[in-house]
């Protein structure tokens, strides 16, 4: 059984690689399914493997992934579906995009260092970016644009995934986008 009066909405994570953006991603997923809801999950491995293969990583690269990206959320959110969006979205100039075009928009910085990053990151990108083995890579080669003006940030260094989450959905509560 569908919620009845549901808002469909895009709750878009941004953060470094590794900062715990799906993690955190796939763990609303798990809520908003139990309230029934229809709940997509774009993550950005995902995304890039499948819908952006074309694209490499320069800036006009990510900011077309991202456009993509967007254009997703939108057709999900008029199939009356979530869209949960887990990418790196560098740019705070593809960030205000996303605002102004996808209606019942939220943005959550997923704030980690760097540092914290690269010992969580279990596929050794970070590594390989400083060996310039991998090029463009953000953190390392392109610079992480913090978000001016997000709805949410987490700091994931200092905090518990249920912590975490209880976060997102109170914005989202907070947001009309979820009932009480």
């Amino acid at each position: 059984m569908k919620n009845n009066n549901p808002i469909y909405f895009t709750l878009w994570f941004t953060g470094l690689p590794c900062s715990g953006k799906s993690t955190i991603a796939e763990e609303i997923k798990k809520e908003l399914l139990k309230r029934n809801l229809d709940v997509d999950l774009l993550d950005g491995d995902v995304i890039r493997a499948n819908i952006s293969s074309d694209l490499g990583f320069t800036k006009k690269d990510i900011i077309e992934n991202n456009r993509r990206v967007m254009n997703l959320c939108k057709t999900l959110n008029n199939q009356n579906k979530i869209a949960i969006v887990a990418v790196v979205s560098p740019f705070e100039e593809t960030r205000k995009l996303a605002r102004q075009t996808i209606p019942n928009y939220a943005e959550i910085f997923v704030d980690c260092p760097v540092e914290e990053c690269i010992k969580r990151d279990t596929r050794g990108l970070y590594r390989k970016a400083r060996n310039n083995e991998i090029e463009n890579f953000i953190g390392i080669h392109v610079k992480y644009e913090l978000p001016q003006n997000p709805d949410l940030t987490i700091i994931t260094i200092n905090t518990n995934l249920d912590y975490n989450v209880k976060k997102v959905l109170e914005k989202l509560v907070e947001k009309k986008y979820l009932p009480h």
